[in-house]
């Protein structure tokens, strides 16, 4: 491992983990030896907004002038190839951002948190960050720190609703029916005109693999335990969850709504195409792009109608 290269995958990385944990008073007594320590380090990012970052480093570098970390944004559709090219090439950046979903490929590039010498453990990191970011404890250890989690949520175009006398969004999945019986258009050969909610298929449902993690763990499935590697698909409920999701894109269904002849789903939203689908709050400002005079909301993602506890699915970044 070079001088500072650290490889810990994370949007804040060690030495800025570090400086908020100090602040927070989570890891007593290092800031002695932090603030004496020298270095220049290379911090890639993606998707995050350069001006968290400033000050972030600003209220590091105060306490730490000795070391000087330079911020760089990289384009997060080619992120994960340059970073790639750069650790094969030995000029991989000190610091780096990971997706939740890379956690498996590449936890053997991965330097673990340095748990016994910062006197920070993985019951101190279940403590303080949610359960969704715990995939990034891998093989015992502590992979990354999250620095972000992105929520499913519900977007539903107003026009639409307004039209259709709905005055609220569903909060559950048999509210979501009887507005996807509303409105869902179709031609009179049965085709789909204007789709209720974009929900069945993979292949044209941006984010249609998180729905269904979703719906398994509403009903009770934890998918896979990120310590024991054991999962619990395969049961009647996760049957369940799968069917109902796959019904929307089935024409012999009364929820059929969706077919794989739509664009994908959050094109068709913009484009008015279905008056429901789901996505991300980074989704937001693409949709707006498409199309700026669109009139949309955005509610919680739904839920069981018996549930007392609101589940949802989380997209982290560490």
């Amino acid at each position: 491992m070079n001088k500072t290269q650290v490889i810990l995958f994370g949007s804040i990385g060690i030495v800025i983990v570090l400086a908020i944990l100090l602040i927070l008073g989570v890891i007593p007594g290092l800031k002695q030896n932090v603030s004496s320590a020298s270095a220049d380090m290379l911090l890639w990012d993606f998707g995050s907004s350069p001006e968290i970052w400033t000050q972030t480093i600003g209220v590091y570098k105060a306490a730490n002038p000795n070391i000087n970390i330079t911020y760089v944004q990289k384009d997060p559709n080619r992120f994960e190839e340059e970073l790639l090219n750069a650790l094969a090439s030995g000029k991989a950046p000190d610091i780096w951002t990971i997706k939740q979903s890379w956690i498996l490929k590449h936890k053997d590039k991965i330097f673990p948190f340095p748990e016994v010498s910062l006197q920070f453990s993985k019951t101190d990191y279940q403590r303080l960050f949610a359960d969704t970011s715990f995939s990034f404890i891998q093989d015992k250890q502590i992979i990354a720190l999250p620095t972000s989690i992105d929520t499913l949520a519900l977007f539903y175009n107003k026009d639409i609703f307004n039209s259709e006398n709905i005055p609220n969004p569903p909060s559950t999945w048999d509210d979501m029916l009887a507005v996807v019986k509303k409105t869902t258009k179709r031609s009179a050969a049965g085709n789909i005109i204007q789709g209720g909610v974009a929900m069945g298929t993979i292949k044209n449902i941006n984010h249609g693999v998180d729905v269904v993690s979703a719906l398994l763990l509403q009903n009770g499935n934890s998918i896979l335990d990120p310590e024991s590697k054991t999962s619990d698909l395969g049961n009647q409920e996760s049957s369940n969850a799968i069917e109902f999701y796959r019904s929307f894109s089935d024409s012999g269904k009364k929820n059929y709504s969706w077919s794989d002849e739509m664009p994908s789903s959050l094109n068709a939203f913009a484009e008015e195409k279905v008056s429901m689908a789901f996505g991300f709050s980074t989704d937001y400002p693409l949709i707006k792009a498409k199309n700026p005079r669109l009139n949309f909301a955005i509610a919680a993602l739904p839920q069981q109608n018996d549930s007392t506890i609101k589940t949802n699915y989380g997209v982290t970044t560490g």
